[in-house]
């Protein structure tokens, strides 16, 4: 993809990491990238091809206990063919004891050595979000996204057609709300796209007449989704001719290279919004359900095609 970061970049407390530098300091300008880290077991059994470059090296206490089998001079020689390869840090997980042939080809091969009190299974979740985070590609997108039964739903539309309203309006009924007016879209191969909001907007709405709102305060942290994968599309839109009565083909738009179904919902005077776009959402959950072969207006004009004479008076 093209994005790299320096290692220093995931020093920052806010992360949690809890990360300690033990050797390597001039490393911390390292290249990390890739958001996967790499475990790899068989590199300490002499298998170092396995690693792959540009990506973080985790040892936890498996390993730790695998290379107590070895001697002094055979641990010093295989660390140091781990080192030969292009790893931009290494870290050991659960404050264990970092050997010495680590910290000698740290500083040699100026790559950071790192050692933190998490466990194995807490820090790669962690540090894996992080990475992601820096490294996934990432766009700003103008809309509304919301979490409503399980579904992300991103709405779009021109401005003052009611996108916050309605993001207002789910909140009350007991949706989540993610962002408003700034998206931030990221791509996770190999087809998903998640929303988030930018940290300066996060949790906050701006409803006209009322100002901004702290969604937070008003109605509770259970209100929120810091992030949510974006399922479909909803575009409102004030024209209604333009919207075919009865659509049998399933539209859909691309964000990011990712194909999500897309409906056009026409507003108007007596249309209840939020309860439409309620209905679109678990028309959507019956569709993947049915690995989406599911089309209820289809299903309907397949059955009154087979029998004309069933809708006459």
């Amino acid at each position: 993809m093209g994005n790299s970061i320096e290692v220093k970049s995931i020093l920052d407390e806010r992360f949690g990491l809890n990360l300690t530098l033990i050797a390597g300091r001039k490393g911390i300008i390292n290249l990390i990238n890739a958001p996967k880290i790499q475990k790899k077991g068989l590199a300490f059994a002499g298998l170092t091809e396995i690693l792959r470059d540009g990506r973080i090296l985790i040892i936890g206490n498996s390993e730790i206990e695998f290379l107590k089998r070895f001697s002094e001079s055979e641990l010093n020689s295989l660390v140091e063919t781990i080192f030969e390869r292009k790893i931009p840090a290494i870290i050991f997980t659960n404050n264990n004891k970092i050997p010495k042939a680590f910290k000698i080809h740290a500083n040699r091969y100026n790559v950071p050595l790192f050692k933190t009190d998490l466990s194995t299974s807490e820090f790669i979740p962690k540090i894996t979000r992080v990475l992601e985070d820096f490294l996934t590609p990432t766009i700003p997108y103008h809309g509304v996204l919301l979490d409503i039964h399980g579904i992300g739903i991103l709405i779009e539309g021109e401005a003052g057609i009611g996108k916050s309203e309605l993001a207002l309006d789910m909140i009350l009924k007991g949706h989540r709300f993610v962002a408003d007016d700034i998206i931030n879209i990221k791509f996770i191969p190999p087809n998903t796209i998640v929303g988030r909001s930018p940290e300066a907007l996060k949790s906050h709405l701006e409803i006209r007449g009322l100002g901004i709102i702290n969604v937070e305060e008003l109605f509770g942290v259970v209100s929120l989704r810091e992030e949510k994968r974006i399922d479909m599309i909803i575009e409102l839109t004030k024209s209604m001719h333009e919207i075919k009565r009865i659509i049998i083909q399933n539209e859909t738009k691309e964000i990011l290279g990712v194909k999500l179904p897309f409906i056009k919902l026409p507003i108007s005077h007596g249309r209840n919004v939020s309860t439409l776009v309620e209905m679109a959402a678990r028309i959507y959950m019956l569709k993947k359900h049915n690995n989406f072969d599911y089309d209820p207006t289809k299903k309907f004009l397949e059955r009154i095609y087979k029998n004309p004479e069933s809708i006459k008076l």
